[in-house]
């Protein structure tokens, strides 16, 4: 049965000697699920610890997808923001 993330870091249950390595598994389990999602266009929109489920082994499983959207072609957020972004982005790729 999986355990919801948050009642581990609540009940303190992650805190011991191997906490670096468990929290290392956890958020590369987390950072596998997103890339699938992203690679199927799909966006999951609610990232948080509520909806991480951990199974008895610290696999994490990504949870509710009830603000997820799929065949995003678009660009989301602010456009401010991207452009900013792409503009600093390509002035640091560029010499």
């Amino acid at each position: 049965m999986p355990y919801c993330l948050s009642n581990f870091v609540e009940n303190s249950a992650l805190r011991s000697s191997d906490w670096a390595s468990i929290s290392y598994k956890i958020i590369q389990g987390i950072a596998c699920g997103l890339a699938y999602l992203h690679e199927n266009n799909i966006l999951h929109r609610d990232i948080k610890v509520d909806n991480v489920l951990l199974d008895k082994k610290m696999n994490s499983k990504l949870c509710d997808f009830g603000h997820a959207v799929n065949n995003v072609k678009r660009i989301c957020g602010t456009l401010q923001f991207h452009f900013i972004g792409h503009s600093m982005r390509s002035s640091l790729l560029l010499p």
